[in-house]
């Protein structure tokens, strides 16, 4: 009897040092979505189950969500990503997923109180989040997003260098810098009120909107020296919530 108690107790310890069962599946598809197998991309399919290390893409007008131990994440149109390690043990949850270009929207569950490690990997940076949700966004030119719909995110470049993202602000790193930009700067650039001299022609007021970042930047640029000395009517209204 005792024999048995031993072969029990070694089974359990062996079995408590391994990962506990975690599962991805697709949830729903839409469009061209498919999934790498070998040298094949083969449909994505609703109720496939996904593994460890499988790369995913997705097409025009396409899109699919999958389902990473109850968290939920979609695959918007035009994105490729892998998914590097999925593990659930005793104490933790962690998931690792990588975005080479596109979008992705997670929205992460936590398992009771294991400790959850959820992260999406860019070529630049990498966001970590928790019982929240985000999207995520990478592409070659436009260099990585962080936009937090709900909760918090922290946002981390190679350097170390790492912000804090809530729900009013929005994580971007270009491909050439060095750090973030102001967190602010969308909520800066939706209070901007563009105006200008309602006697121009069509033609300058084009103009203008083709030029707008100079135009802010050098607000000196604003109006034509030629025209600097002519007045006009400006209507500005400003509301407080």
């Amino acid at each position: 009897m005792k024999k048995i108690y031993c072969l029990f107790f070694i089974i359990g310890m062996c079995l408590a040092g391994q990962d506990l069962f975690a599962k991805i599946t697709v949830e729903s598809t839409q469009g061209e979505a498919a999934y790498k197998k070998g040298n094949q991309w083969l449909p994505l399919s609703k109720g496939q189950t996904i593994e460890e290390g499988t790369k995913i893409s997705t097409g025009v007008k396409s899109w699919a969500v999958i389902n990473i131990d109850g968290s939920s994440l979609k695959i918007k149109e035009l994105t490729m990503m892998k998914v590097f390690v999925n593990q659930l043990t005793a104490d933790k949850h962690d998931t690792h997923i990588g975005l080479k270009h596109g979008s992705l929207q997670a929205r992460v569950a936590k398992i009771g109180t294991l400790k959850t490690s959820f992260k999406i990997t860019t070529p630049v940076a990498t966001s970590s989040v928790r019982g929240t949700e985000e999207i995520v966004s990478y592409g070659p030119r436009s260099g990585m997003t962080i936009e937090v719909l709900e909760g918090t995110v922290l946002g981390e470049n190679q350097l170390g260098i790492s912000n804090p993202v809530h729900g009013n602000s929005v994580f971007r790193l270009g491909n050439d810098e060095a750090r973030p930009r102001n967190l602010l700067s969308d909520a800066r650039d939706k209070s901007i009120l563009k105006i200008h001299d309602p006697n121009i022609t069509n033609e300058e007021n084009q103009g203008y909107e083709n030029n707008a970042s100079n135009i802010i930047d050098n607000p000196c640029r604003f109006i034509p020296s030629s025209q600097s000395q002519r007045p006009s009517n400006v209507n500005i209204q400003i509301s407080w919530e």
